[in-house]
Formats: C-alpha cells, structure tokens, sequence
C-alpha cells in the first residue's frame, strides 16, 4: 500500500476517470493520497500548506512502537480526518480501527478510501474527540493534531487514558508553548486565524498530566519548533503507555 516512507497508495479497481469523478467531489485536498491506477489527489484542486507525506507521524511512531504486538488489535485514530491512518492500520497491520471525528466530509472521505483499500475493519463516528470513550477496549490511540483544537484538552485526555487497555499506547501529535516558565500554557484562540485553535500546553505540562492520568514511558519523539508566534511554540510528538 505504501511506496516510500510518508505517502499512502490505494489499491482501486476504478478506472482513472471514474474516480477522479468521485475525487473532484471532495475537494480541495489538503493531503496526497495515491491510487494504483496513478491518479493522486495533487492531480485535483489542493489546499494551501498541502501535505504530501500524510504517514509521517505515524511512520515515526510505528517505530518506536511494537508493532507486531499490535497486530491484530484495536485502534482508536482521533480527528482521523480523510482516514489515511486508519485505513494504513487497518491494512498493514490488520487492526480494527475507530475514527472519531466532527467533520461529515471527513467521514464520506475516510469511508470512500477505506472502501477503495478494502479495509472492512474500519467504523468512522460522528463524534466529539474531547468526550469519546470506550473504556479499557484500544491498544493504541492516535491524537494527532487534534488536540490544541480542543477548548478542554485535558478531559480528552483523561477520555483517552480511560479508553486505552493496560499496556496501550498514546501517540500524541500537538502544539506546546515553550515559555519561560514552564508550568504556564498558552491561550490561543483564533491562533494564526483559525478560530478552532485555543490551548498550547507547555511540555511539562503535558507529560505531567499524561502521568496523572496513569500513562508512563513517556517518550518525546520528534520536535519542531514554529517560526510564527516569536517562536515559542512547537510541535511536538510523542509516545506513551498505560501502566
């Protein structure tokens, strides 16, 4: 399914014009997605910034992670988005996955790739990521650039520590706020004129609720400081598990 690390490509038995069709319906396209009959999402009318590399944050995670212990289990992929991490669980890995977002067109994207990749392992909710819960059933979660986008973080958190089986593992993608004082967050609503941007926790801060909340092996994989904001702000990924 994939070619090379970050990109995502479908296997499809539709012909080129037939899903271009049903592409055109969706977009602009902020990710690129691949199809086996050469048709790419760039192709289309696309977004600016536009990412190309979809996997990349699950590709650094997978790993740390292990993965053939996964194999087989449960996920919860939170604001999945257009699915492209589901769907890659769902095939590389064989896991059954539950995409969690508010978007509806998100949802008919997800369901439409997940169909194309034959991944019958997938369900996409219409669901709030701060408050979805399913206690103790997830081997892994994915909160990847989702949760600064939350007005109350840290109960989305405490929801995913609560849905995370023992021995599970959170992979966390966000923004921290690299202030002097290391216990302070960072209020950002309307953040870079997006009105969904409120809280940039400060890393501290964020691995210690991680550990209130009963996760341990608390692992800070790739950094990435923000040039806007004076810079001091980050994106950070990370990795965890319940203990």
């Amino acid at each position: 399914m994939t070619e090379s690390p970050g990109t995502l490509t479908i296997r499809t038995d539709l012909d080129r014009e037939r899903l271009v069709e049903r592409l055109r319906k969706w977009q602009p396209w902020r990710h690129e997605i691949c199809f086996s009959n050469g048709v790419k999402t760039s192709d289309l009318e696309t977004t600016t910034p536009f990412t190309r590399t979809p996997l990349n944050k699950i590709n650094v995670l997978e790993a740390h992670l292990p993965m053939s212990s996964l194999s087989g289990g449960t996920a919860l992929d939170i604001g999945f988005n257009a699915g492209y991490n589901s769907v890659y669980l769902a095939s590389r890995y064989g896991m059954r996955v539950t995409g969690v977002d508010v978007w509806e067109r998100h949802k008919e994207v997800a369901e439409f790739l997940a169909g194309q990749a034959s991944c019958k392992s997938t369900e996409f909710l219409l669901r709030d990521a701060t408050t979805f819960l399913r206690p103790d059933y997830f081997d892994l979660i994915l909160h990847f650039g989702t949760l600064y986008h939350l007005p109350n973080p840290l109960l989305s958190l405490e929801n995913c520590a609560r849905s995370l089986r023992k021995g599970g593992y959170l992979g966390l993608e966000t923004t921290c706020y690299l202030g002097s004082d290391p216990t302070l967050c960072k209020f950002v609503w309307g953040f870079n004129g997006d009105r969904t941007n409120f809280w940039a926790l400060s890393k501290p801060v964020l691995e210690s609720v991680l550990r209130y909340y009963g996760l341990g092996e608390i692992c800070l994989l790739k950094e990435a400081r923000m040039e806007i904001y004076k810079g001091e702000m980050s994106r950070v990924l990370y990795a965890a598990r319940k203990i």
